[in-house]
C-alpha cells in the first residue's frame, strides 16, 4: 500500500480527534471549571512527560517489525513481548518514582489552590497509575505501524481517543466533576483500549502463541531506542514545559488559558506527523540518497499544504473562538493562536528532517539538536515569563525556529530546500501581522485579508509550479512514475 494512503489513513485517525477535543472542551471547563481544568492539564502534562521512559521502544518495534515481514511469527513475537516487558518494567518504575514525589509536586511546586489539593492527592494513585499503561500502549501502536496496519491502527486510536475524552466527561457530568472520579474514569478507559490494541498485535502482526524475551532483542532495540529515547524525554520538555513553568509563576487558571489555544492550534501538526509515520519505514528501509529523494518531494508537498492552512488558521481563529468559547478568554486566547501558528508552520517543515536522520540510522544527531537548545530555552522562557507574562509564545515558536534550521542543516537538506521557503515564510510572518494589527477584532478584515492572501498564494503556486508537484503527490501520478521507491 503507498505512501498516499497511509498518510491519509493517519489523517483521518488524527482528525477525528481533533473535532471530539473542539467539542469537550468547552463541557470540561463548563462541568469542571477553569481552575479543575488548569490542574487536569497540569497533570495530564505532567505524566505525560514521563513518558520519556519509554526509551524510545515504540519506535524500535516499529523499526524492526518492518524489517521482519517476512521472518517468522517467532522472530517477530521476540521483538515485541521484550519491548512490551521493557516498557512495562520502565511504567511501573515511573509509577512508583512520581508516586513518591507526586504530594509534594503538586501541593508545593504548582500553585494549586488549596481548596483543590485535597481531591488531587486523592487522585493521586489513579494518575501514577496510567503510567505503565502509556508506555506499554506505545509498543502496541509500534507493533502495528511496523506491520503497515494503519487503517487499523488508526481506527483504534481514534476509538480510544473518543473514549478517553468521552467517557471521564460522561462520569463527570453523571456523578461529580471531582478529580477522584474524572480520573480514574479516564485510567479505565485507556487500559480497555490497551486490551483492544492487544488483540490487533496477535491478528495482523502477526504474533505466535506464546510470549517470550530475548536479550539480544533487548539490546538491539534499546540501542537503537536509546538516542530515540533522548529526544522522546527533551521533547516533551521543550514542547510542554512552558506550561509548566506558567502553573507555577502565573497559576492554574493561567494554565487555562494558554493550554486551549495551544490544542487547538498544534492540531495543525497531525498533518505532518501523518505523513512522516508514513514516511518512517521508507526512510528506514532505503539507501541514504534514494531517502533524501523522498525527503525533498515530500516536503514540497507539506510547504503547499500546511501554508495555507496556518495562514487560514491565523486570520479566521479570532472569531472562531469568540463563537467556541466566548468572552475575555477568547480574546486572550486568539492572540496566543496566532502566536503559536508561527511555531506550528516551522516545526511542520521541521518533521522531516527529523524523521530523515532517524531513519537514516542518526538519533544521535537529532538528540544532540535537541539537547544543545534546552538550556537556552529554559533561561529565555524562564525570563520572558517575567517580563511578558502569558505572551511568553513567542519564545516557544521561536525555539522551533532555531531547531528546524539545526535540523535541515545536519540532515544534508538545507542546501536543496532552503530557498524554497523564503517566499513562504514571508507570507506566514505577513499574516501574523496582518491579523494582530490591521484585522485586530473585525472580521470582515479578516475576509478581505483571506482573499488576498489566496490570491498571493495562487501567484505563488504558479510561479514555483507547486501546485502540479501537489497534484503529482496525492494522486501519485508523476511523482509515482518517477519515484517508484517511495511505494
Amino acid at each position: 500500500m503507498s505512501i498516499r494512503r497511509h498518510t491519509l489513513f493517519n489523517l483521518v485517525g488524527a482528525i477525528i480527534p481533533m473535532f471530539v477535543l473542539l467539542i469537550t472542551v468547552p463541557l470540561y471547563l463548563n462541568i469542571l471549571g477553569d481552575v479543575r481544568y488548569g490542574v487536569l492539564a497540569l497533570v495530564w502534562l505532567i505524566l505525560g512527560y514521563f513518558g520519556f521512559l519509554e526509551m524510545g521502544l515504540g519506535k524500535a518495534t516499529a523499526n524492526h517489525i518492518a524489517r521482519l515481514q517476512d521472518s517468522t511469527a517467532q522472530e517477530r513475537g521476540d521483538i515485541f513481548w521484550t519491548a512490551l516487558s521493557v516498557n512495562a518494567a520502565f511504567g511501573m518504575f515511573a509509577a512508583l518514582f512520581f508516586w513518591g514525589i507526586g504530594s509534594y509536586l503538586l501541593t508545593s511546586v504548582l500553585k494549586i489552590p488549596i481548596g483543590f489539593q485535597g481531591e488531587v492527592l486523592a487522585a493521586l494513585p489513579w494518575m501514577v497509575a496510567t503510567l505503565p499503561l502509556t508506555l506499554v500502549s506505545s509498543v502496541l501502536n509500534g507493533a502495528l505501524e511496523g506491520s503497515n496496519k494503519f487503517l487499523v491502527v488508526n481506527g483504534l486510536q481514534v476509538t480510544s481517543t473518543v473514549v478517553f475524552q468521552v467517557f471521564p466527561l460522561f462520569i463527570a457530568y453523571t456523578y461529580s466533576p471531582s478529580l477522584i472520579v474524572v480520573i480514574p474514569a479516564a485510567l479505565l478507559s485507556r487500559g480497555l483500549m490497551n486490551v483492544f490494541f492487544l488483540v490487533a498485535c496477535f491478528r495482523y502482526v502477526p504474533l505466535g502463541p506464546r510470549p517470550t524475551f530475548s536479550i539480544i532483542a533487548a539490546k538491539s532495540l534499546l540501542s537503537f531506542g536509546g538516542w530515540v529515547a533522548i529526544s522522546g524525554m527533551i521533547i516533551p520538555l521543550l514542547s510542554t514545559i512552558d506550561r509548566f513553568f506558567i502553573g507555577i509563576i502565573l497559576g492554574a487558571q493561567s494554565v487555562t488559558f494558554y493550554t486551549v489555544p495551544s490544542q487547538l492550534v498544534n492540531k495543525a501538526s497531525v498533518i505532518p506527523g501523518s505523513l512522516c509515520r508514513a514516511l518512517f519505514p521508507r526512510f528506514s528501509a532505503h539507501k541514504p540518497e534514494d531517502a533524501d529523494k523522498i525527503a525533498i518531494k515530500s516536503l514540497v508537498a507539506l510547504l503547499v499544504i500546511i501554508t495555507p492552512i496556518v495562514i487560514g488558521g491565523m486570520l479566521f481563529l479570532n472569531p472562531f473562538m469568540s463563537v467556541w468559547i466566548g468572552g475575555d478568554m477568547a480574546s486572550i486566547a486568539s492572540s496566543l493562536g496566532e502566536i503559536f501558528f508561527i511555531g506550528v508552520w516551522i516545526n511542520a517543515l521541521g518533521h522531516i528532517p527529523y524523521f530523515l536522520l532517524q531513519g537514516k540510522g542518526e538519533p544521535d544527531v537529532a538528540a544532540k539538536i535537541h539537547l544543545f537548545q534546552l538550556i537556552p530555552y529554559i533561561l529565555f522562557l524562564w525570563v520572558a515569563l517575567k517580563v511578558w507574562g502569558i505572551y511568553a509564545a513567542w519564545i516557544w515558536s521561536f525555539r522551533f525556529l532555531i531547531d528546524a534550521l539545526l535540523l535541515f542543516r545536519f540532515s544534508g537538506l538545507s542546501a536543496q530546500v532552503m530557498s524554497m521557503l523564503v517566499s513562504p515564510g514571508v507570507m506566514v510572518v505577513s499574516a501574523l501581522f496582518s491579523a494582530q494589527y490591521i484585522a485586530g477584532e473585525n472580521w470582515v478584515w479578516r475576509v478581505v485579508l483571506a482573499l488576498l492572501y489566496a490570491v498571493w498564494m495562487v501567484f505563488w503556486f504558479k510561479k514555483n509550479q507547486k501546485v502540479g508537484l501537489l497534484t503529482d503527490f496525492f494522486l501519485f501520478r508523476k511523482f509515482r512514475n518517477n519515484f517508484e521507491i517511495i511505494k
